[in-house]
């Protein structure tokens, strides 16, 4: 069944019309987006510190590797 809707209550109306800053924070509502730059900048720091994490590890496998290597062929302290 079809029925008459007030304009500005019609997700679809909002879809084909160019909006103002309060008309499309309503309709952000009634579709439940929301704003996801804070979520997308914990996931870059997340990647960016996971990859510091990687390069510390493999410094510190050099390091020991080194000393293995120097320790295997009677340079130890």
């Amino acid at each position: 069944m079809i029925t008459w809707q007030e304009s500005k209550k019609m997700i679809a109306d909002s879809l084909t019309k160019a909006l103002g800053k309060a008309l499309f924070s309503r309709f952000t509502e009634m579709v439940s987006l929301e704003d996801q730059e804070r979520r997308l900048s914990l996931i870059c720091q997340e990647d960016e510190l996971k990859e510091q994490l990687m390069e510390l590890k493999a410094k510190e496998h050099i390091k020991e590797a080194w000393f293995a290597y120097t320790r295997d062929l009677g340079y130890s302290p």
